[in-house]
């Protein structure tokens, strides 16, 4: 057998788009509404900070939420959010909370050693903002694996939940038409923390609905 190059072995092998632009399918942030509701209620604002193609708020749209959508490079907003994308907003240094009210954070941080940095960022403007109640990200499963998230995870007592995506997510196939030759195939969770939670985490579970999705259905400007 053909010894492995392990560190090439374990490394993706996929050109990554710039600053980790893969727009996320609508139902992967549907599974994640029913416990935004179960926390907040119904009618609450939600800072998207990653907001890439602005696909993620539109569906928290349709669930009923009010979104503030941002980006460090919003080229890509659409027509309907564009009064959002007027300016280059760094989520890692620029806090606009200072400005605007919001109930929680929920974002698909980039990956590509970024993603622990932007969860600690919206962590620490969840302690220094009373408004905000919540934080959820989008990760692979196995990224609350690693020893050096304690912080965040193990020893972190605001940590309330995982939703388990069953059914893994495509990244640019779905939107462009064209699939990635190699692209990797890994599992993804929601991951939640809540202000003043202190109790174990509970694991939930959301399923890719069966069939071909018609994504037309997931635009709220139609």
């Amino acid at each position: 057998m053909k010894e492995l190059n392990r560190p090439d072995f374990y490394r993706s092998v996929f050109n990554r788009n710039r600053l980790d632009k893969y727009y996320t399918e609508p139902w992967v942030t549907d599974i994640v509404a029913p416990e935004i509701k179960r926390t907040l209620g119904e009618a609450n604002r939600i800072w998207e900070p990653t907001g890439g193609g602005c696909h993620m708020a539109d569906a928290l749209c349709k669930h009923g939420f009010d979104l503030m959508v941002t980006d460090m490079d919003p080229k890509d907003f659409t027509e309907e959010w564009a009064g959002w994308g007027n300016e280059s907003i760094d989520f890692l240094k620029d806090d606009i909370l200072e400005d605007y009210e919001v109930d929680a954070i929920v974002f698909n941080p980039p990956y590509a050693l970024q993603a622990s940095k932007f969860i600690k960022r919206a962590l620490h403007l969840m302690a220094q903002h009373d408004s905000v109640k919540m934080v959820a990200a989008l990760v692979r499963s196995g990224f609350k694996h690693g020893k050096s998230r304690n912080d965040i995870f193990r020893d972190c007592p605001e940590y309330a939940c995982e939703v388990v995506i069953q059914g893994r997510p495509r990244w640019d196939e779905w939107w462009t038409g064209v699939k990635i030759k190699n692209g990797g195939m890994h599992d993804y969770s929601w991951h939640v923390w809540k202000k003043g939670y202190n109790s174990l985490p509970v694991q939930r579970f959301g399923a890719r609905p069966k069939g071909k999705i018609n994504y037309i259905d997931y635009d709220v400007w139609r």
